[in-house]
């Protein structure tokens, strides 16, 4: 198990504007209001989508993919 992984419903960065969430293999992904799309959790495979990937690109709090909201 990763070092943080939750077991439990946990809140995730001070967004309170999501409209739907999924949860991946030791990743998540989320839409906000605005149709943005988000990601936090394990990288190493580059899952968030972000450009970045390796053993130690753990984000801990959600990074916006991309620029577009559609």
């Amino acid at each position: 198990m990763l070092r943080h992984s939750k077991n439990v419903p946990t809140r995730i960065g001070d967004a309170t504007d999501w409209k739907v969430a999924s949860a991946g293999d030791y990743h998540s992904l989320g839409i906000r209001s605005d149709d943005s799309l988000w990601a936090w959790g394990y990288n190493r495979e580059g899952q968030l989508g972000n450009g970045t990937a390796g053993n130690y690109h753990y984000k801990s709090t959600p990074v916006r993919v991309g620029a577009a909201n559609d």
